[in-house]
């Protein structure tokens, strides 16, 4: 007959054994504090801080399938505040040497557009070649930008296979000026409008290994 007190011992010590649990799901990988975007208007007033812009946390997933890529911003209206023409969001990160940005656009209409790109050089210029155009939705209930591609969409620079290390992320919010144009030719702008105003942007040492737990619902 087994000894309760002895079993409850050893399951005891396997769970505290580091690996014996599935880890904690990934989350707010890249944060960012609340205020700190920095809008410059056209007259060369004072900055001006707009919720729509200001990214306050933003994450990366996935499944055996897809990607998805999440911008939190403290608020998202219908139509962004001062964006003469709309705004775009950006979440980057490289795998091996390839960085890939996962990129959402808006423009003053309301017409949206999701993409994924990757960054090269042509005739020693550095510029985003488009990879796909790809699902996504711009949640102004939750104040969130999600991007969603197929994993294979990447596949084409660099697999990316369970495991893999999704690092150095970045997140980017921008008001676009000027011709309100989506991307529609893979060169030379990875955004795909004529002019752009940087309002906030964060960085991250945090890396995602693909496929494992996060607070991302991969896919919505």
């Amino acid at each position: 007959m087994r000894n309760p007190v002895l079993v409850a011992a050893v399951l005891l010590l396997a769970a505290s054994v580091p690996g014996a649990a599935e880890s904690a799901p990934s989350c707010h990988l890249v944060v960012d504090p609340v205020g700190d975007d920095h809008l410059i208007e056209e007259a060369g007033s004072s900055p001006a801080s707009v919720g729509s812009l200001d990214i306050t946390s933003a994450d990366v997933a996935s499944d055996d399938r897809h990607v998805t890529a999440v911008i939190r911003l403290r608020s998202l209206t219908t139509v962004e505040p001062g964006a003469a023409s709309g705004a775009n969001y950006r979440v980057g990160f490289v795998v091996d040497d390839a960085r890939f940005s996962m990129l959402a656009g808006r423009t003053a209409d309301g017409t949206t557009r999701f993409w994924v790109s990757v960054s090269e050089t042509v005739g020693g210029v550095s510029a985003g070649r488009i990879l796909a155009y790809v699902d996504g939705v711009f949640d102004e209930d939750a104040s969130e930008v999600r991007i969603t591609s197929r994993r294979q969409v990447f596949g084409e620079v660099a697999r990316i296979a369970a495991g893999t290390e999704l690092a150095r992320l970045t997140a980017e919010s921008q008001r676009t000026a000027g011709v309100a144009a989506l991307p529609v030719s893979p060169f030379p702008n990875p955004y795909g409008f004529t002019v752009s105003n940087g309002a906030d942007e964060a960085r991250s040492d945090a890396s995602y290994a693909a496929g494992s737990p996060s607070c991302v619902v991969v896919g919505r």
